[in-house]
């Protein structure tokens, strides 16, 4: 995701603030970078519960 943070110059968090709230429109590149961060929590997510149970 540091690819599009560095081109669009913002954070994931600040892309998709302005994405689910349609101030960013509906260009393709924004559909990409919402997939990867939805991909990218749900990984993290499994991760946790992994670890969880590793306590």
């Amino acid at each position: 995701m540091t690819a599009f943070e560095q081109q669009y110059r913002m954070s994931t968090a600040e892309f998709q603030q302005g994405f689910d709230s349609g101030k960013l429109g509906d260009a393709p590149q924004w559909f990409d970078w919402d997939g990867l961060a939805a991909i990218v929590a749900s990984l993290e997510a499994k991760l946790n519960a992994v670890d969880a149970g590793r306590e």
